[in-house]
């Protein structure tokens, strides 16, 4: 019976741990997470307290939601930290079409 416990708790931790591992990798895909962006995050989920928080997915509603709230943070801190990309404006946009077609 023991044993039988046991085994029902690790299925439920892979469980969580899969549905965590899918929601971070649709996570980053969606912010186009660099090698290095994705390193940090996982040093910073390493931090975390992993079983507390897997006992808590377990018991949420919603356990996708429950993840992507951890996660979302985390990337939300690192993209804060990336060179801004600036759109050009129309007239810049007007005048390389007409370089292009001149």
């Amino acid at each position: 019976v023991v044993l039988d416990d046991w085994l029902e708790i690790q299925d439920d931790i892979d469980e969580m741990l899969d549905i965590f591992n899918e929601e971070f990798s649709s996570l980053a895909f969606d912010y186009f997470l660099s090698d290095r962006e994705v390193e940090i995050i996982m040093s910073r989920i390493r931090k975390m307290d992993i079983p507390d928080e897997m006992r808590s997915m377990f018991e949420s509603s919603d356990r996708n939601k429950y993840a992507r709230n951890m996660i979302v943070p985390l990337i939300t801190k690192v993209a804060k930290n990336r060179k801004k990309i600036t759109l050009p404006n129309d007239d810049e946009i007007l005048n390389s079409l007409k370089m292009i077609f001149a």
